[in-house]
């Protein structure tokens, strides 16, 4: 970020604090987002939302794996989910579910169930809270298995 003073560089995760304010200063413009080298790194993202024209999520689902050297297990994983709080969060127990296992479809659904619980959507949509919920589980799974699709082993 950069100001009429000062360049600086943030983690992302500490400029987005919710929906509707940042960490940033009105005065402050973000020049560059820079993203780490894949390096055989997994990544999938996903968006639930009522009809493609419109850009709000319902939930979305956002998975970055790392691979072990072996390619049968998960050395490290994140799984966040946005658009059902005012700020995505990351699930540690649904990464937790991941690392150190084979990928199998019991270690997706143990994922998945897992972000599910660590869910607690806001009540702010004509949408029932119970549905959003379940639907973190759904869509968790889908996008950890569009990046089992991505990766030829996985």
């Amino acid at each position: 970020m950069v100001n009429s003073v000062v360049s600086k560089i943030w983690p992302l995760v500490q400029i987005l604090k919710c929906a509707r304010s940042s960490a940033k200063r009105s005065s402050e413009i973000v020049t560059a987002v820079d993203l780490p080298a894949i390096n055989g790194d997994i990544t999938a993202f996903q968006k639930l939302r009522r009809r493609g024209s419109i850009d709000f999520p319902i939930l979305n689902v956002a998975v970055w794996l790392r691979p072990a050297k072996n390619r049968k297990t998960i050395e490290a994983a994140r799984i966040v989910v946005g658009g059902i709080t005012s700020a995505p969060f990351l699930s540690l127990s649904a990464a937790n579910a991941l690392i150190g296992r084979e990928f199998t479809a019991e270690t997706i659904y143990a994922a998945a169930h897992a972000a599910r619980l660590d869910s607690r959507p806001l009540d702010n949509t004509d949408l029932d809270f119970s549905w959003r919920r379940s639907m973190v589980e759904v869509w968790v799974r889908r996008t950890r298995e569009e990046a089992a699709r991505r990766a030829s082993r996985f």
